[in-house]
């Protein structure tokens, strides 16, 4: 097998971060003592996340998520993630409850992250191919409805979700209606921010949607003001 750039795929998820305080952040985001911590255990490493399980004396898992040094970008992406989460969770889409989170790694943790429930269900990648025709139509249309509450969320701009709270001063933002807390800020995409494109001042959004009969109506004025 030969492997491309690996020391430098290696360096760019390096993370150096406290391992009893994440414990204990944990503990104290669910109302325990870190004293009823059992075990952590690393998961899994995604695309932007290492993600960690961490045990409870009394069974209960709680999922910890630390971005990489190379997630762009980095407060803005977490800051979303939970806000989105939080926004599609409050119109009843099945997605796991924040338990607390961090967008910047000045804390005890030495790290961004995200501390939030364990869904304890069987991925459908992995029963697929066991299922009748049948209920494959009934996960298919399951999901088309999830879908359909996704596409049905009214949101007032184009951009990314965050709390108000977690945006810098200078953040231009949009807040949602019959959202307290919640707005759209820039957008979080990663092909605004990496490879040093965070360091240039360009508009990010949030854009305002402009609907096809506005735009029909300023092309006539100004092409009777030109007449």
């Amino acid at each position: 097998m030969t492997s491309y750039n690996e020391p430098r795929r290696v360096a760019e998820r390096y993370l150096e971060f406290n391992v009893p305080e994440l414990k204990r952040a944990v503990a104290k985001a669910i109302n325990r003592d870190e004293v009823d911590v059992l075990n952590m255990s690393k998961l899994s490493e995604g695309g932007f996340n290492r993600t960690f399980e961490i045990m409870m004396k009394d069974g209960l898992q709680i999922i910890a998520r630390l971005p990489y040094p190379s997630t762009f970008p980095k407060r803005y992406a977490v800051a979303s993630e939970v806000a989105t989460m939080g926004l599609v969770r409050a119109y009843g889409l099945p997605v796991p409850r924040i338990y607390d989170y961090a967008i910047t790694a000045d804390n005890p943790v030495a790290s961004e992250y995200i501390i939030m429930e364990k869904v304890h269900r069987r991925e459908i990648g992995h029963s697929w191919y066991d299922l009748t025709v049948q209920e494959k139509k009934i996960v298919t249309l399951d999901v088309a409805k999830l879908e359909a509450l996704l596409f049905a969320i009214p949101l007032p701009a184009s951009g990314s979700v965050y709390y108000k709270k977690d945006l810098l001063p200078n953040d231009r933002n949009i807040e949602i209606p019959g959202r307290d807390g919640l707005c759209i800020g820039p957008d979080v995409a990663m092909k605004w921010w990496h490879d040093r494109r965070d360091l240039l001042s360009v508009d990010r959004g949030p854009c305002k949607c402009i609907s096809l009969s506005s735009i029909f109506s300023v092309n006539c004025q100004n092409s009777q003001q030109r007449q």
